[in-house]
């Protein structure tokens, strides 16, 4: 999804990928052996990648509640050892030595984009109880 909003135009240095911190917030929590590689990938193939969010920081991993600002620091960790870090890449930037990617918008409108079925979100105030 990040690639298809670069392709379509969006400067990657302002498209930034929401994260849940902890698997206690939902089931799109995913573990930090798995978020490191997939985060170097989105740095080497977007010089300029806006970086990451996260869903609900209050309770963020690995600290959870009583140290949430360690998922903060983790991100940063994984984030810093993706690439060459945040002045390397602005120096880069300022000379011109950034990768371009050339991408053929003809065929952008034939890929079918799956969007996900329809859902009904429940909080704690839901009239189930739950």
């Amino acid at each position: 999804m990040y690639e298809m909003c670069a392709v379509r135009g969006w400067p990657p240095e302002k498209l930034v990928v929401g994260l849940v911190t902890s698997p206690d917030n939902g089931a799109g929590w995913v573990p930090f052996e798995v978020l490191g590689p997939n985060l170097s990938l989105l740095r080497r193939r977007f010089p300029g990648f806006g970086g990451v969010m996260g869903w609900e920081y209050f309770n963020g991993w690995p600290g959870g509640r009583e140290r949430p600002w360690e998922w903060a620091r983790h991100m940063t960790k994984l984030l810093r050892a993706t690439g060459k870090g945040a002045e390397a890449a602005d120096a880069e930037r300022k000379n011109g030595a950034t990768a371009t990617t050339e991408v053929n918008t003809d065929t952008v409108d034939e890929v079918k984009l799956i969007t996900p079925d329809n859902f009904q979100y429940y909080f704690s105030a839901s009239d189930d109880g739950s």
